[in-house]
């Protein structure tokens, strides 16, 4: 509901005799000069013209002039400035838009260095990775024809040695570049060609200034000039849920790690209410290679089958990730978390 109207505040009192008007009208009345203005909400909008009044000794209420005195006061030519604050309201406003800009400015300003020290802190992370040509790094890049994936397998003083794919998945797209890779088992049939790209193109090419990290084209054998997007290191493994089923307290769900490779696996169960199946412990492997499927079997009681808990995982460069695990009904996933030691 919007509550608007006029109202009034004194500018200034003083005694009739001041003004030459008869001197016993002192002990009667006050004569007021005051201020009309328009509110929205109780708040001063804007003024609508100043008018006089006639307090009575004794009485709380104003009342109006006769016209004789009205017009007697009005010729005497008083001024009065309008007060500031009978703009309360636009002024209110343009406070409020004053500190909302300042801070917009603000927040555009420290997001702006936020993004550069991010961007410097990808560069040499990015250099490192070229430099020491680490496994598990994936290049994405696109050419005339699309995207290729390259992943690092291998690398000298000078190059790294890639396979490479340009299969795009659309099934988990939030893991495509790993798919592209892992689809009918391409890694394992020797399908996926092998390329080599010179480290310091890929050095030239980035630039962690400009609008666009990557801004210049690289040559390779056979796919021409590619433009590299983004870079990632994904060195622990990501589970692609294959499916689940359950009957008569039996339970068992599938899962794909297209990731790297786990030299070690312990399961933990979360002290959670909820829980009512049991997984055989046996089956998380010591090892799970990339491609490897992981296929889980336990016994639940109640409809339906549930299970919260965390899964350590010991993966090839030795270090720890922790993934949550999830399953309930048909539904299951296994997805890592942020912290690492």
């Amino acid at each position: 509901m919007i509550v608007f109207g006029w109202n009034t505040f004194k500018l200034a009192s003083f005694k009739p005799s001041s003004v030459d008007l008869p001197k016993e009208m002192d002990t009667q009345v006050t004569i007021e000069r005051k201020q009309k203005y328009f509110h929205l909400f109780w708040i001063p909008f804007f003024p609508i013209g100043q008018v006089w009044t006639i307090k009575k000794k004794g009485d709380s209420n104003t009342y109006e002039p006769t016209t004789a005195i009205n017009q007697y006061l009005d010729s005497l030519q008083l001024t009065y400035k309008t007060p500031w604050y009978t703009f309360a309201l636009p002024l209110l406003a343009m406070a409020i838009g004053v500190i909302y800009f300042v801070q917009s400015e603000i927040k555009s300003y420290q997001w702006k260095k936020q993004y550069e020290a991010d961007q410097i802190v990808k560069k040499e992370q990015f250099l490192s990775l070229v430099k020491k040509g680490e496994t598990n790094t994936y290049l994405l890049l696109n050419n005339t024809e699309g995207s290729l994936y390259l992943k690092v397998i291998g690398s000298d003083a000078n190059t790294l040695k890639c396979v490479s794919s340009n299969i795009n998945d659309s099934r988990n797209y939030s893991n495509y570049v790993l798919a592209a890779f892992i689809i009918d088992e391409q890694l394992e049939t020797g399908k996926l060609d092998t390329i080599t790209v010179q480290k310091k193109d890929l050095i030239s090419a980035y630039n962690a200034t400009g609008d666009s990290q990557f801004e210049t084209k690289i040559n390779l054998p056979d796919y021409g000039a590619c433009t590299l997007n983004e870079f990632r290191v994904i060195d622990y493994p990501v589970f692609e849920f294959g499916g689940a089923s359950y009957k008569d307290g039996n339970y068992m769900c599938t899962f794909k790690n297209i990731g790297a490779s786990v030299k070690k696996m312990k399961f933990q169960q979360r002290d959670d209410a909820r829980n009512n199946l049991v997984l055989d412990s046996t089956l998380f492997k010591n090892e799970l290679q990339t491609g490897d499927n992981l296929i889980l079997m336990g016994k639940y009681t109640n409809a339906e089958p549930v299970l919260m808990g965390n899964l350590l995982v010991l993966n090839d460069n030795n270090k720890i990730d922790t993934c949550s695990v999830y399953m309930n009904g048909v539904h299951a996933g296994i997805e890592k978390k942020e912290n690492r030691n």
